[in-house]
């Protein structure tokens, strides 16, 4: 992306209504993603998976794993969801995913 206000998906939805982005990630290399959204419009509900396994696991675990995150609207309007993925110790090494959702009234 090039400019600031680069979004790399537009996500139309009503109040109440929610949706999934699933990454993958390689907690053992200290690479985690994070979720950068406003807890007053969004809820966010975080879990793993190992590729092929239905369960849910610690993310500790230690090879490559899937995270999920599930995120569903409160609160109408415009906002900026921002996805990272860096180690939590060195953010200049990091990649974003900037993400626009547009929350009608239900």
């Amino acid at each position: 992306m090039t400019q600031e206000n680069d979004y790399a998906l537009e996500i139309d939805l009503a109040v109440g209504a929610d949706f999934t982005l699933t990454f993958n990630e390689q907690a053992s290399a200290g690479y985690l993603w994070t979720i950068d959204a406003n807890s007053e419009v969004f809820d966010i509900e975080e879990s793993y998976a190992i590729e092929g396994e239905e369960d849910s696991i610690d993310p500790t675990f230690g090879s490559s794993l899937r995270k999920t995150f599930n995120v569903k609207a409160k609160k109408a309007g415009t906002y900026d969801v921002t996805f990272t993925h860096a180690r939590p110790f060195d953010t200049s090494d990091k990649q974003e995913i900037k993400i626009k959702v547009n929350v009608e009234p239900s």
